[in-house]
């Protein structure tokens, strides 16, 4: 949040490295992605996070999305749950349901997380299109030009949300 220093910078360079890692070995770096969304020492928001750019990365890769777009669609992967990040975190913890307040948060996150990104200084519109309808059905919504990749990344982050283990349940 407000608390962050150089966030932008520190994204870029996240993005960076995972495209480098995914790029040096796809079968290692999904392997690990997906060993450590199963542990709990591990923050779940982040191991998610990463995980969903891979696997936008690479459907956006294999559904010949173009390479000029498919930077924005793995830095929105990145940064689509930063509206709840701490949250999502207890989330996965607790063996609760979620509280009237966190299903609250769980709705409203995504604009919330557009509009810190937009305090941040993100002003791409592609990026915050992402981030603030990544949970949004309608494809009548946001800007046409990024349905395909909207549908990528809430496929992806679904996926991920069903197959992680959480205190409730296993994975």
């Amino acid at each position: 949040g407000a608390a962050a220093t150089h966030p932008l910078e520190r994204i870029d360079a996240v993005a960076r490295r995972a495209a480098q890692l995914l790029d040096a070995d796809t079968d290692d770096s999904l392997f690990t992605l997906f060993q450590a969304l199963g542990d709990p020492s591990l923050g779940y928001c982040a191991t998610h996070a990463l995980l969903a750019a891979v696997l936008c990365e690479l459907t956006a890769r294999r559904l010949q999305v173009p390479d000029f777009v498919r930077p924005v669609l793995l830095l929105s992967a990145l940064t689509m749950n930063i509206g709840m990040a701490h949250e999502q975190d207890k989330l996965a913890r607790q063996t609760a349901p979620p509280s009237a307040a966190q299903r609250k948060l769980i709705q409203e996150h995504p604009q919330a997380g557009a509009a810190m990104l937009r305090d941040f200084g993100v002003a791409n519109e592609d990026w915050l299109d992402l981030v603030g309808l990544h949970h949004e059905s309608d494809e009548a919504l946001g800007l046409p030009r990024n349905l395909e990749c909207r549908r990528i990344l809430r496929a992806a982050d679904g996926f991920i949300a069903k197959i992680a283990a959480r205190a409730t349940r296993s994975g």
